[in-house]
């Protein structure tokens, strides 16, 4: 083998590849910096489905109720008034406010996906009808209630 043949081969000199590792180590820094904001959207995406779950439980639970009672029950009702020991016993698994309040703030919201932190719920009921009345839920989460989801519905008397 010659000499010369060795000297005009191909090949990167260690400069190039200082280089060319600099800008893929810049390139990768800003990839990485994108993971913690979409980690962050991911997750307050998935809470807003939960609470938008959450509210239409309690709106399905008060149309199985009798009409007549709806404002008299629901109208005003706030979970963080209600003092109730979740799990719930036996004896109040019937009861929808309680049922409602423990599965906004199901133990395991951070680690097993139940539940949303430091989450409480509110129901207004009005009636812009003699036989219609309007329910509001409204679900609340976080410090403060700083996020919250609204859902509106109508429940007519269908007797």
């Amino acid at each position: 083998m010659r000499l010369d043949r060795i000297a005009g081969s191909a090949g990167v000199t260690l400069v190039e590849f200082l280089i060319a590792t600099s800008i893929m180590a810049f390139v990768a820094l800003g990839v990485a910096g994108m993971f913690p904001a979409a980690f962050r959207s991911v997750v307050v995406g998935g809470q807003v489905s939960k609470a938008t779950a959450l509210g239409q439980e309690m709106i399905d639970m008060i149309r199985n109720e009798p009409f007549d009672s709806l404002i008299s029950r629901y109208n005003g009702f706030n979970t963080n008034s209600l003092g109730v020991t979740c799990p719930l016993a036996d004896v109040d698994k019937g009861d929808s406010k309680k049922k409602w309040k423990c599965d906004l703030l199901a133990d395991t919201a951070q680690t097993g996906g139940h539940g949303l932190p430091a989450a409480y719920g509110t129901v207004s009921v009005t009636a812009p009808m003699t036989d219609l009345l309007q329910v509001r839920v409204t679900v609340l989460w976080d410090a403060g209630g700083s996020r919250s989801v609204n859902l509106v519905t109508y429940v007519s008397r269908t007797e």
